[in-house]
């Protein structure tokens, strides 16, 4: 379904900023850029191990491994990397905030709001800490936290779209649609040829019952980037949503066959199979997307709800998991039409 619940405004802190130039701890950092997690984690391991590095080194090794860790759910990893980043570098903010995305991510979201903000305490302008808050606030019901959360970000930043996008979410969670939009169009300025923006609002629209608006932006945002598997994914849920599962699953089968590991795509693709009620081809879709991101609550309820549309009494089982991971995911999957 949607990939954005959440912020994932991860900033990775940048060699230059930690005065490295060794050609062992570039080679870390660029197995992480190449995506080759799992031979960046053995680089930056095996320049620890030697030894003979300085604090800004050590903290930048440590920063880069605990990223990779997180991007492979090896969290208790991943948290331990970033103690040690933040030990050594106290007033690093990307330590702290890194650490916190590693606590959303096991749904420890009191800990990650400590971590966010001594984030900000470290760096009050930093951007991706705002950001991040005030996702997390928004995450709580904290709307006018959140709000002043994204202010910042726009002072700071006010040609980006981050900010923007964030206190129009806020907004919208206080009814406050008129300044939503207003929040919307302005991040759609400012972005210019990117389609974060412009998934944003035709998400806002859906959400509103607005359907021709919404396919209106999803249809712009794939014709910006034909060749995503986001907008794919964003259009495919939208589609499945208004009924029309079979160009859904057209949109998702073209999000997939770029990136087949694509969790949300999975998710949403097997909603459409479940609005079919083709339930065991849901199953299978909602399987694979649990395989790729086991806290997928959507995926974890809808294969629950489809399991017990098949008379298997383990559905309710994972019902209770995906309520575990998230509270309110039972009234937000009933909106969907997913229910026993």
């Amino acid at each position: 379904m949607r990939s954005w619940l959440l912020a994932s405004v991860f900033v990775a802190c940048s060699l230059s900023a930690l005065g490295s130039t060794s050609e062992d701890i570039s080679n870390c950092g660029k197995a992480e850029q190449d995506r080759d997690y799992e031979k960046g984690i053995q680089l930056c391991s095996r320049v620890l191990a030697n030894g003979k590095l300085g604090a800004s080194d050590q903290a930048y090794v440590y920063a880069r491994r605990g990223e990779m860790y997180r991007l492979t759910r090896k969290y208790e990893d991943a948290i331990a990397d970033f103690d040690n980043v933040v030990r050594l570098k106290p007033k690093f903010a990307e330590g702290y905030l890194n650490r916190a995305l590693v606590h959303m991510a096991q749904g420890d979201a009191d800990s990650a709001m400590m971590d966010f903000d001594a984030a900000i305490r470290a760096e009050p302008d930093n951007m991706a800490s705002r950001l991040n808050r005030g996702y997390a606030r928004i995450g709580r019901s904290r709307w006018e936290d959140a709000i002043a959360d994204f202010g910042v970000a726009i002072r700071v930043q006010p040609n980006a779209p981050g900010g923007y996008i964030g206190r129009a979410r806020a907004h919208m969670g206080m009814s406050q649609l008129d300044l939503a939009m207003a929040d919307f169009d302005s991040a759609i300025r400012v972005d210019s040829g990117g389609i974060t923006a412009i998934l944003a609002r035709g998400d806002a629209f859906m959400n509103q019952g607005k359907t021709t608006d919404a396919m209106a932006d999803f249809d712009r945002a794939v014709s910006i980037k034909p060749d995503d598997p986001i907008p794919r994914n964003e259009r495919c849920f939208a589609l499945a949503r208004s009924g029309k599962e079979r160009e859904a699953i057209s949109d998702c089968d073209k999000a997939l066959s770029s990136r087949p590991d694509f969790a949300n795509a999975l998710d949403s693709r097997g909603y459409a199979y479940f609005r079919l009620g083709q339930y065991a081809l849901a199953i299978e879709d909602y399987d694979a997307a649990l395989k790729a991101n086991p806290r997928l609550a959507a995926a974890l309820y809808g294969r629950g709800v489809a399991k017990l549309k098949l008379g298997e009494s383990s559905g309710s089982n994972d019902m209770a998991s995906a309520e575990k991971i998230n509270p309110n995911i039972a009234p937000q999957m009933e909106k969907l039409g997913v229910v026993p």
